[in-house]
């Protein structure tokens, strides 16, 4: 092969990674995705008011700030808008994905290995469902994997320690990723690196004991909620099955073979000549994903972990798994006894797994949801045409947010307290005529 055609191979590889998300967005979106849960709708609202007033807190609540930092700026420059918002969440899921591939091309995966792993990784319903959505899971969850594959090779770069800063700042499952990644660098004497991956944890921890008077002021803001809520803390027996659990639930398939070939890697591979994972460097991706667990399940018993959705906080593991199981089926596709009719037989298996994901796909999550958001964000855009000064709601549930995110002028917009008859049925999903509205002109 030629230099030209090596290159020509590598700006396609490139180009179809690039595209591979947004690609996957538009066909959730043609499967009637709309969203996964009203807090799209919220973080939608909090960029909207970072872009007509910026401050450094733009959430002023658990919500990590760069995801309403990169929007809100988006939204300066092209518009306040539910699309602006959502076409954000897709760009940084294809950047955050092209960064992954490229971090494994940098250290000597071949083309087809890198691009496999991708593929398989973004394939699950919830990674695209989250690139399809204004949510910092669409791109963290590569970048954290990034980082756990630099760690397993006993590198810690500055560039990724800068994508692991952006992810500290995004979501809290990347702390005990980016702890890893500092342990790592600091045994490697890389102090940016060391850093970078301090830094977003620190100036949390920071900016919450400055601001609220205590450094884990958002740890205690989510069990507030969730104890509002009636959910009690976990056992410990719940809370080490549930992240296990919410992960079979979304990809069976991938999380058996990739752990399977997470074995075979930890004993050479299937091919010593060619597996970039050996011994030791599988030991260390043991090491990150046990982190990221042990992290999880401790805030899942004391009742500071995520609401709801447990997968989307432990989609990192997908990613991870991903990169041995395709260096497994690459190593075993160019196996010298492997037969040419074993090769086609190899094929239905990687068949089957991208028709599950597609059937899987037929059932977004936020679908049910949507069907009674349409009449809030036919009402918001009416709003947004009609330009009134003030607008003044009561709210029944959460369902508002639709509605001020479609309107696109959140500082005009006075949220009463709910009426005491709103709140007998909580979310109120039914309630087409929620919120109750008066525009002044």
């Amino acid at each position: 092969m030629t230099s030209a055609t090596r290159e020509r191979v590598e700006y396609s590889y490139l180009l179809g990674i690039a595209l591979l998300r947004p690609a996957l967005a538009l066909l959730a979106y043609a499967f009637g995705f709309h969203q996964i849960s009203d807090d799209d709708y919220s973080r939608t609202v909090i960029s909207e008011t970072f872009a007509h007033a910026p401050q450094l807190d733009p959430s002023g609540t658990s919500w990590l700030p760069f995801p309403f930092w990169v929007t809100g700026l988006a939204m300066m420059l092209f518009g306040r808008s539910i699309a602006t918002a959502n076409i954000v969440g897709v760009v940084l899921s294809s950047a955050a994905t092209l960064a992954f591939y490229l971090g494994m091309r940098r250290d000597g995966v071949r083309h087809t290995t890198a691009a496999l792993a991708v593929v398989l990784a973004s394939l699950s319903p919830w990674n695209v469902w989250c690139s399809a959505a204004p949510v910092p899971e669409g791109f963290v969850p590569p970048i954290l994997a990034l980082a756990a594959f630099e760690i397993s090779r006993n590198r810690t770069t500055g560039s990724t320690a800068a994508l692991v800063l952006a992810a500290c700042l995004s979501r809290y499952e990347a702390w005990p990723v980016a702890a890893v990644f500092a342990w790592s660098a600091l045994g490697n004497r890389t102090w940016k690196s060391l850093l970078l991956a301090a830094l977003g944890p620190l100036a949390w921890i920071g900016w919450n004991y400055t601001s609220h008077g205590d450094a884990f002021h958002f740890f205690a803001r989510v069990t507030r909620y969730k104890a509002g809520l009636g959910e009690a803390p976990e056992s410990i027996l719940g809370a080490l099955l549930r992240y296990p659990e919410s992960l079979w639930r979304e990809a069976p398939v991938l999380v058996t073979l990739g752990a399977l070939a997470t074995i075979i890697a930890a004993f050479g591979g299937i091919r010593r000549d060619t597996a970039p994972i050996v011994r030791s460097r599988a030991l260390r991706l043991v090491l990150v994903l046990v982190a990221l667990y042990a992290f999880l399940a401790y805030g899942e018993i004391r009742g500071g972990a995520p609401t709801h959705h447990a997968e989307r906080a432990f989609l990192t593991v997908l990613w991870v798994l991903a990169l041995p199981l395709a260096e497994s089926a690459v190593s075993l596709w160019h196996y010298d006894n492997t037969s040419t009719r074993w090769r086609a037989r190899l094929l239905v298996l990687p068949l089957a797994f991208v028709l599950y994901d597609l059937a899987q796909l037929r059932m977004p999550p936020g679908n049910a949801a949507a069907e009674t958001r349409e009449a809030q964000l036919l009402r918001g855009k009416e709003l947004r045409d009609s330009n009134p000064t003030h607008v003044a709601l009561v709210p029944c549930a959460y369902e508002h947010f639709a509605l001020i995110a479609a309107f696109g002028s959140p500082e005009r917009v006075e949220i009463a307290r709910p009426e005491p008859s709103a709140t007998t049925t909580p979310m109120n999903r039914a309630a087409t005529d929620c919120p109750r509205v008066t525009a002044t002109p």
